[in-house]
């Protein structure tokens, strides 16, 4: 099976173009402002990680134009929110919803793992890595939460 690197990063980036729309629908859906821009945080990470993939993109179209290794090692995740900030509301409302958003992190952490082990450069490896863990971080959030209101 041929392998097909530009695909498989223009495949992230439809993801997480969807991961974007998904989280914005689930902001609209809350009556709590506090955890609607939880959802509305996390759909501007889908986009910041669709702004990397697409600079890893033109990287692989024009070649390395910027220290593209560099600007991977400098991201790092942002503080997204702190739930302990979100007060009275029912997260038994949202259980549907984390289920579905743990089996989107998850799935995304499989992609990017496949992903990276069959990348042919560094920052291409570099980045899915990165962007695997994020998800995971994500996954992990959502889960510990979901775990609170089981």
């Amino acid at each position: 099976m041929h392998y097909d690197e530009i695909s498989i990063i223009k495949q992230a980036i439809e993801h997480e173009y969807e991961g974007y729309e998904y989280y914005l629908a689930q902001s609209r859906k809350i009556n709590s402002d506090a955890v609607s821009g939880v959802f509305r945080d996390l759909a501007e990470e889908e986009i910041l990680h669709v702004s990397w993939l697409e600079e890893l993109l033109k990287f692989k179209y024009e070649g390395l134009s910027v220290n593209m290794l560099k600007f991977i090692d400098e991201i790092s995740p942002p503080d997204i929110f702190d739930w302990g900030e979100i007060k009275n509301f029912r997260f038994e409302d949202l259980k549907e919803a984390f289920q579905h958003i743990m089996d989107l992190e998850l799935e995304a952490v499989r992609f990017y793992d496949e992903a990276g082990k069959r990348a042919t450069d560094e920052p291409t490896q570099k980045l899915f890595k990165k962007l695997s863990e994020w998800e995971l971080s994500h996954y992990q959030m959502f889960k510990n939460k979901y775990d609170e209101i089981q």
